[in-house]
């Protein structure tokens, strides 16, 4: 892959490599084949003071079509820092090429996430839907397995509205799995549900959670 402008605004996940941190930045400028200016990196919503000549891995996502997303990698190192208008920004050379980590995004990860979800759509008003509250079992970017107390018809449609850390996502898609729930609980059913509508920017939330998810899972030895 090389260096273009529909790189900029898009979020970079970084890795200092000797430091377990999750930070986060974003393109901001491509200057030329090697070199770029990302925003200052950000881990739990503070600005993290990395330094000049400091080494790391970066890695984000672009997408391929409209159901998946493709993951890159590279390799920077950071030449410089300056602020204008109050916003730290730094220059980061790249080192060698940016290279394509693994075909399809839409792995899945384990997870618990509230999730409201109605089986009657469009038969009701919004504020008079029978919205029921509910958890995930999983999630990916293509569907979410949650808990259910009912069984329902497989092809169903179905509104959801999953909240995630920043917010709240709302999809519609399809009934495409009812499982028996094996925890002893007030739920019984397991239910899998294929996303058939959502927004992109949505969307791209939702896979950006999954892989942010699956690398603290990895550097905490989870997975």
């Amino acid at each position: 892959m090389t260096l273009n402008e529909n790189l900029i605004g898009i979020k970079i996940e970084i890795d200092l490599l000797d430091d377990k941190k999750i930070l986060t930045s974003q393109f901001e400028l491509i200057e030329d084949e090697e070199n770029i200016v990302i925003s200052a990196p950000l881990t739990e919503g503070n600005v993290f003071p990395l330094q000049k000549n400091s080494l790391f891995i970066g890695y984000f996502l672009m997408k391929s079509n409209t159901y998946t997303m493709d993951l890159f990698s590279f390799r920077g190192r950071v030449t410089g820092r300056f602020r204008s208008k109050n916003l730290v920004s730094l220059r980061v050379k790249i080192l060698g090429k940016i290279e394509k980590v693994q075909r399809r995004l839409f792995f899945r990860i384990e997870t618990t996430l509230e999730v409201r979800y109605n089986i009657n759509i469009g038969e009701k008003e919004d504020n008079q839907k029978d919205w029921k509250e509910t958890l995930t079992r999983n999630i990916s970017g293509g569907g979410i397995c949650m808990l259910v107390e009912e069984r329902l018809d497989l092809g169903a449609p179905v509104e959801c509205i999953i909240r995630l850390k920043d917010g709240s996502i709302p999809f519609k898609g399809i009934i495409t799995r009812m499982d028996k729930y094996d925890i002893k609980s007030r739920f019984t059913y397991e239910a899998g549900v294929k996303i058939t509508d959502i927004g992109e920017s949505e969307r791209e939330n939702i896979v950006q959670y999954v892989f942010t998810e699956q690398r603290r899972m990895r550097q905490k030895g989870i997975i």
